[in-house]
């Protein structure tokens, strides 16, 4: 920094540089007309007016916790959580929990681990490898025709001026961007006039429009009866996962990854997926973190009536908040911890209470501090929950390391509670763990669905800029939502007929996301009639019997193989 008592400038500047993103992180230094860097504090409802506001709005959100004192929920917590610890502890005790690993360290001490459970994923072709490939010009076709998923594409343009909606141009200019060819390619791989094409995809083809129509594609989904038996339990269990997608144009929110783009840039699409289907979807930046877009995404950006009680994310979901954010609104936040014998367990009171339990916390609650902040904790919910303050963007500044406050500290230890307490349930319920990874493969299906429609320009988005990017990943959830449609009506028709119980139990285990009896290449004739009743001659063509022996002889192979890997 200094030769010869000078300043050398250069490193200086550098130094300067450091020390403001450290400020900046810390919230130390705050610049008031921006969106990232504005103080947490301008970010809540102003304290007057939560003072004088604060009664009616939590009356009229009704979230019990949110409604009680801070000490009657402690008071509940305390009971709850106790008793779990015992509980867990008897049954491993008892040798009743199967599960749970004992060994011995070099201290002689007792440690334990769980012992992993995996879900195998649900199979999604066996109804379908009998079926004639169709091409994805009439599923979009058969889909509109059952949902009028068209009705949802507003033209931009003024009343006076406006071309009429023409699903052929629509759903033509849709399938372009989803699949990473653009509408010029198509054109050409098409019998639809270029000019109009371009035409269709600037006055009609916009993020809110294709939202909309997803939203109506779901929500017809979610009305079939077979849909409602893909809940496990009864509960409608949701999972939120990242895909990484590579660029093709430099962006500020592309990130370099040689694990997931090689010498390339690359932001992630997140997605909350219920049952395979995708009820909310966005693009961030490679290098923000997913867990901090978690209850945003899942809270208050799903518009579909599609609505989880449970939600389950990987390891990347999880951050310092979640629990407490999730268990303030009666939802269930129920992430996938691979090694839970190595997370910090938290409990109340002190470690004496404790002694002689195999599983037992060595870190305890402050109860005062959480009280003490209990209006603090609560006008940050409410600021959220009425759309006051952005989430995620307050979630990104409490999460960074540098910055400090009583509140975080409050909200951090409530949430390791919460976390503890479901580790306790994961421990004790082999069923809980097995329904988060079954989650979890969900989520992975939906994944694989996704690449397989960006099949062109190795499936790199080629937006210049963020709405461009958006757009094409929401027609690619577009056409994710067409092809679950599709395939959930065709399943649900075989199950009204079905007579057998065995056959529809068979049914009921099925998945709706499927795509090897779809057509995504080819020559795309949008004006070409298709053969009546051509669904209905695929439906009739299948054998639930010969599909249930080849998922056997499927299973039997997998089994094979792995025990071959095993011994090599």
């Amino acid at each position: 920094m200094m030769r010869d008592k000078q300043i050398i400038h250069n490193r200086f500047e550098f130094l300067v540089y450091m020390k403001m993103v450290h400020a900046l992180s810390a919230n130390k230094i705050t610049l008031q007309h921006t969106v990232k860097y504005k103080n947490v504090e301008e970010e809540l409802i102003d304290a007057k007016t939560w003072e004088k506001t604060k009664k009616p709005l939590l009356k009229k959100l009704d979230y019990p916790k949110l409604g009680q004192p801070m000490k009657k929920t402690l008071k509940s917590k305390r009971k709850v959580l106790t008793s779990l610890y015992k509980t867990v502890n008897a049954a491993i005790e008892r040798g009743e929990n199967k599960f749970v690993i004992i060994t011995k360290n070099k201290q002689g001490e007792r440690i334990w681990r769980l012992r992993p459970i995996e879900a195998e994923p649900e199979e999604n072709d066996s109804l379908f490898t009998r079926f004639k490939q169709q091409s994805i010009v009439e599923i979009i076709k058969f889909v509109n025709e059952q949902t009028n998923f068209l009705k949802a594409f507003e033209s931009i343009l003024p009343k006076g001026t406006q071309i009429p909606p023409i699903l052929e141009y629509i759903g033509a200019a849709a399938y372009a961007n989803a699949a990473r060819m653009g509408v010029n390619k198509m054109a050409s791989s098409s019998d639809l006039n270029e000019s109009k094409l371009i035409t269709t995809e600037a006055n009609y083809i916009r993020v809110e429009t294709v939202q909309a129509a997803i939203d109506i594609i779901n929500n017809a989904t979610a009305k079939f009866p077979i849909f409602d038996k893909w809940y496990l339990q009864s509960i409608v269990h949701g999972t939120f996962d990242a895909l990484k997608l590579e660029l093709k144009f430099a962006h500020h929110k592309g990130r370099h990854s040689s694990k997931y783009f090689g010498c390339g840039l690359g932001v992630a699409s997140l997605n909350e997926i219920v049952n395979g289907l995708s009820v909310t979807g966005r693009i961030i930046g490679a290098h923000e973190y997913e867990g901090d877009f978690n209850f945003e995404m899942c809270i208050l950006q799903n518009a579909s009536e599609i609505k989880p009680t449970r939600i389950s994310t990987d390891k990347h979901g999880m951050n310092g908040f979640n629990f407490t954010l999730y268990d303030f609104i009666e939802m269930i936040y129920a992430p996938r911890i691979p090694k839970p014998h190595r997370e910090v367990l938290w409990g109340f009171g002190k470690a004496e209470d404790y002694e002689g339990l195999l599983i037992k916390p060595t870190k305890f609650v402050d109860e005062q501090l959480l009280i003490e902040e209990e209006d603090n904790i609560k006008r940050l919910m409410v600021s959220f929950l009425t759309g006051h303050a952005s989430p995620s963007v307050v979630i990104q500044k409490l999460s960074s390391k540098e910055f400090s406050s009583k509140t975080k500290a409050a909200l951090i230890q409530y949430n390791n509670l919460e976390k503890s307490k479901f580790i306790l349930q994961t421990i004790h319920d082999p069923a809980l763990r097995y329904t988060i990874t079954l989650m979890l493969n969900r989520g992975e299906s939906y994944n694989n669905l996704y690449r397989s429609i960006t099949i062109f320009n190795d499936g790199e988005l080629r937006g210049k800029n963020e709405i461009e990017m958006e757009t094409w990943n929401q027609c690619t959830r577009l056409i994710a939502a067409i092809v679950h449609y599709y395939n959930t009506y065709a399943i649900n028709r075989i199950h009204e007929q079905a007579i057998d119980d065995e056959e529809k139990k068979f049914l009921e285990g099925l998945s709706c996301t499927a795509w090897g009896h779809i057509l995504f290449l080819g020559f795309f004739q949008f004006f070409k009639e298709a053969p009546k009743n051509w669904l209905e001659d695929c439906l009739n063509q299948w054998d639930w019997k010969k599909s249930s022996k080849e998922i056997e002889d499927k299973k039997r192979k997998m089994v094979l193989e792995k025990k071959k890997k095993k011994k090599s």
